[in-house]
């Protein structure tokens, strides 16, 4: 099986939503937003950002042939103070796809593209803290943990603590 790893053009907008709006179906714990309020949305954040070419806000993808199975997103800080630092988010593969070593290979993809971008001199992300393989893949990788944010997220009723990494660049 042949992966390739790229960051997505404008042309993949459309499968970055289904695989975007999948991720929030199958893990809803492990992200901020939900299902329902993502497919409300006539277009998502990232399909805009993706459509405009945005060197900074950008999406890295896993494709098996011309088929989207995984992406990876980063957000770079706005601000003076903070623009040498950027988010990594929206981490996921298709429950199909996992155990073969594809969220590793996707990260590595994504450092490197970040890597590309003047100035930004770290990532950084926060995993909940029930979702052990994926704090494992992003150990994997050298991210460190920073410390933890209690109770960040409230799904079902229940309380979610987020992980806290950091990737110095």
């Amino acid at each position: 099986m042949n992966i390739i790893y790229k960051r997505l053009e404008p042309q993949h907008s459309g499968q970055y939503r289904v695989i975007r709006l999948q991720s929030l179906q199958s893990n809803p714990e492990a992200f901020g937003s939900t299902y329902e309020e993502e497919a409300a949305v006539e277009k998502l954040f990232f399909e805009k950002c993706i459509e405009d070419k945005n060197e900074e806000y950008f999406v890295i993808g896993a494709f098996i042939e011309e088929k989207l199975i995984g992406i990876c997103a980063v957000v770079r800080n706005k601000f003076l103070k903070t623009r040498h630092r950027a988010e990594l988010i929206q981490v996921f593969v298709s429950p199909e796809h996992t155990g073969k070593n594809i969220a590793t290979n996707l990260l590595l993809a994504t450092i490197s593209e970040a890597k590309k971008i003047n100035g930004i001199e770290q990532l950084e992300l926060g995993v909940s803290t029930v979702n052990k393989p994926a704090i494992a893949a992003y150990r994997k990788v050298g991210f460190n943990e920073t410390g933890t944010s209690k109770r960040c997220l409230k799904v079902n009723g229940k309380y979610i603590d987020e992980l806290l990494m950091v990737l110095f660049l």
